[in-house]
C-alpha cells in the first residue's frame, strides 16, 4: 500500500462496478422489430419486383432500413465493448485521513477533519419516494443499494458528490456515516 503526505496510508482503492452489458440486450430489443420489417419488405419487394413499378423504391427503403438498424446494433456494441476504457478513471481511494475522488476530468481530494456534514440521498424515480428520510431507504427496495449517493460538504463550502456505485464500498460506509444527521438504511 502506498502513501501520502496529506492523507497518509492508503486503505483501499475502489472502481466503478461494471453494469453496460444490460444496454447491448435492451438495444437489441428496440432494434429487432425494424430489422425483421426490413427483412420482410426486402425478400417482398425481391419477390413482387416484375408485379408493381414501387419495387425499387421498396427495396431501396428496405435494404437502408436493415442497414441502419444493423448499423446502430454494431455502434453499440462496439462502444459498451470500450466503455471500460474510459471507467477507468473513476476511482475512489480511501486513505487514514481522507479520500481521493477522480473522475474523468478532475481529482477531488477531501481530509476527514474538512467533513460538517454528509448527507445521503437516494436517486429518485417517482414522486412517492422523493422525501424518504434515510432510515427508510432499505424500506424502498433492493435496488437502494445501487442508488445511494452522498453528499460530502467541507468547511470551505464545497461540496463532493461520491455514488455507492463502486466495488466493495463498505469501508466508505464506514468512513461516512458517523457525519450523518440520519443513519441511511442501505
Amino acid at each position: 500500500m502506498t502513501s501520502n503526505a496529506l492523507l497518509g496510508k492508503l486503505l483501499s482503492e475502489h472502481k466503478l462496478a461494471h453494469h453496460a452489458r444490460s444496454g447491448l440486450f435492451t438495444c437489441g430489443c428496440f432494434l429487432i422489430l425494424p430489422f425483421i420489417f426490413g427483412l420482410w419488405a426486402l425478400v417482398a419487394s425481391v419477390t413482387y419486383a416484375r408485379q408493381t413499378p414501387d419495387a425499387d423504391l421498396g427495396f431501396y427503403f428496405s435494404l437502408g432500413l436493415v442497414t441502419v438498424s444493423l448499423g446502430l446494433f454494431g455502434l453499440f456494441a462496439l462502444v459498451s465493448r470500450l466503455s471500460p476504457a474510459w471507467l477507468k478513471k473513476y476511482r475512489l481511494d480511501i486513505y487514514e485521513n481522507g479520500f481521493v475522488k477522480k473522475d474523468l476530468f478532475k481529482t477531488r481530494t477531501c481530509l476527514w477533519s474538512e467533513i460538517t456534514e454528509v448527507k445521503p440521498m437516494l436517486l429518485v424515480y417517482d414522486k412517492a419516494s422523493l422525501n424518504t428520510p434515510p432510515s427508510e431507504f432499505g424500506n424502498l427496495g433492493e435496488d437502494t443499494r445501487n442508488r445511494g449517493v452522498y453528499e460530502v460538504y467541507k468547511k470551505d463550502g464545497s461540496k463532493i458528490t461520491v455514488n455507492r456505485r463502486y466495488t466493495d464500498i463498505e469501508l466508505l460506509d464506514e468512513r461516512l456515516i458517523p457525519f450523518c444527521k440520519e443513519t441511511p438504511n442501505w
